[in-house]
């Protein structure tokens, strides 16, 4: 092989090598600030600190959202109290979860071109996780 061709090819496999690692900048990046944030509320506790930002929703019209809680929730989940989380806000669990799944799906499209799960949603499954939120949002206010 001609001393070209040669470096043409480790040129095309260098840069092939650092557009991969910058498309998985993004999910990385995110990663890491994911766990940070996931330590901060882990280790301060959303009632007692004065940092976290209260409910914009409840603040104005008194009544409590269908995410009202999540923070206090999540806080318990990352302590191991699923329990106490649960009561607080019943989607928590399924928020962590798929977020979770949304962030490995993102990182492994980047990783391997293709993601290993794609969420579905289509006309049926949109409006019922709508209605769902929207009547525990109404059944949180009942009781």
């Amino acid at each position: 092989m001609p001393y070209s061709a040669r470096v043409m090819s480790a040129e095309a496999h260098t840069t092939e090598a650092h557009a991969t690692l910058a498309e998985r900048a993004g999910p990385i990046a995110a990663g890491v600030g994911a766990l940070a944030a996931a330590g901060y509320l882990a280790a301060n506790d959303p009632v007692r600190s004065g940092w976290f930002v209260p409910c914009p929703f409840r603040e104005l019209t008194g009544l409590v959202c269908p995410g009202c809680g999540i923070t206090r929730a999540i806080h318990h989940l990352l302590r191991g109290d699923v329990i106490e989380a649960v009561r607080l806000n019943l989607f928590a669990p399924l928020v962590v979860v798929a977020l979770g799944l949304a962030w490995i799906a993102w990182l492994s499209r980047d990783t391997f071109g293709r993601p290993m799960w794609r969420p579905q949603v289509n006309a049926v499954t949109a409006p019922v996780a709508l209605m769902l939120l929207a009547a525990y949002g109404v059944v949180r206010n009942l009781t």
